[in-house]
């Protein structure tokens, strides 16, 4: 029986966003490093670089091509599109507190998901159109969580945080939804299946 995971955990990356946060290349084709904020057991990580991650801006939206290691052999992972279409609103350094600033039209959005192989690497690419993402709830495959969507192509500041779901079991809600095969409560197993924000990238507004 499928529980509810954890808090989603993006109130934590204020710290570790600012260590990451590296320039762009040019305005409509940037590039980040993929940096560690725990472990592929859950335990916590120190910011590491682990991959490379590379973000399109057109006019139609945004696509962003994720190649990444150190992820757990099997496992099943999501990636997030977190935006903040306002960064200048943002109280510091853009992270999940300032979801609460109306100003900052901050959204969080599925990408796309999958399974990471044998040696515990991945390469993820999604495409995010502008405008709200419409949904089906009753489907059970939220995409998006909250927010008004991309508004801001040229000026937003854009994360992605890759998720870990656990053992792959197959199931496409795991590598499509935010709670998607999570257990409520690792405390007694914490290499459980309990689901964690895993890695990130920081696509700085141009």
């Amino acid at each position: 029986m499928r529980r509810k995971s954890r808090k989603f955990l993006l109130i934590i990356l204020s710290s570790a966003l600012a260590m990451a946060i590296t320039g762009p290349a040019q305005a409509n084709n940037s590039k980040a490093d993929v940096f560690t904020f725990f472990n592929a057991d859950g335990s916590p990580a120190a910011g590491n670089v682990v991959g490379k991650a590379t973000l399109k801006r057109s006019k139609k939206g945004v696509n962003v091509t994720v190649d990444t290691t150190e992820l757990g052999s099997g496992n099943a992972y999501t990636i997030w599109w977190i935006i903040f279409n306002n960064p200048d609103a943002c109280a510091a350094d853009c992270a999940g507190s300032d979801f609460g600033t109306p100003a900052v039209e901050g959204s969080v959005m599925n990408a796309t998901g999958r399974v990471a192989d044998s040696d515990g690497n991945a390469r993820f690419s999604a495409f995010l159109p502008v405008g709200f993402m419409h949904t089906n709830p009753s489907s059970g495959n939220i995409r998006q969580i909250f927010g008004p969507g991309l508004q801001n192509v040229k000026g937003a500041e854009i994360h992605i945080v890759v998720r870990c779901h656990g053992p792959s079991t197959g199931d496409v809600e795991q590598i499509s939804t935010l709670n998607g095969f999570c257990e409520a409560d690792t405390s007694a197993d914490p290499m459980g299946n309990g689901c964690f924000d895993i890695q990130a990238a920081v696509f700085p507004k141009p």
